[in-house]
């Protein structure tokens, strides 16, 4: 193959890519092997470089999309009787929310991510101290513990082993 067809067919690849946004589906509609577009990544730094671009493309084009369906919303047909009576516009604030925390991760991420100190010492519980409890609550704890157990066989099913194993079937002896 020559380095014209090569070329050629590496911007086609990449064209198609930068709008689809996807590598199965513009290997599909350029025609190009996906062996093929990562030999190219591997063997030519330009056309690496070149597909980088074409990711930001890609990128840009969903953040387009996303900020479209945030602000001017979608319009969504309404039914009744099953015929079509009018529409709705509908606005998704999940994406816009999305591009929000994008664009200012600081001020509107989910988890802080920031650091905690702890000077002395830090007791470690294993559990309640069932020693503190009365005769009374310890009975009460029993039963619970009881019906518990009971409440975990009865939704096991039959043939089922409270323990988590499953029984034998007669037709597996």
């Amino acid at each position: 193959m020559s380095s014209k067809v090569t070329s050629s067919a590496q911007k086609r690849f990449l064209q198609t890519f930068a709008e689809v946004g996807t590598i199965r589906e513009a290997c599909r509609q350029a025609n190009v092997g996906r062996r093929t577009h990562y030999d190219w990544i591997a063997a030519d730094p330009a056309y690496r470089a070149a597909f980088e671009d074409a990711k930001e493309d890609a990128v840009d084009g969903l953040v387009e999309e996303c900020r479209r369906r945030a602000r001017d919303g979608v319009e969504e047909p309404v039914f009744y009787l099953g015929q079509q009576v009018g529409a709705i516009r509908k606005y998704s604030d999940p994406m816009l929310m999305f591009l929000i925390r994008g664009w200012r991760p600081d001020t509107y991420r989910e988890q802080w991510k920031g650091e905690l100190s702890h000077t002395g010492a830090m007791a470690i519980s294993r559990g309640p101290d069932l020693k503190q409890l009365s005769h009374e609550q310890l009975e009460q704890l029993e039963h619970l513990a009881l019906s518990a157990a009971a409440d975990a066989v009865a939704h096991a099913g039959p043939g089922s082993d409270p323990d988590g194993e499953d029984e034998e079937s007669p037709d597996q002896n």
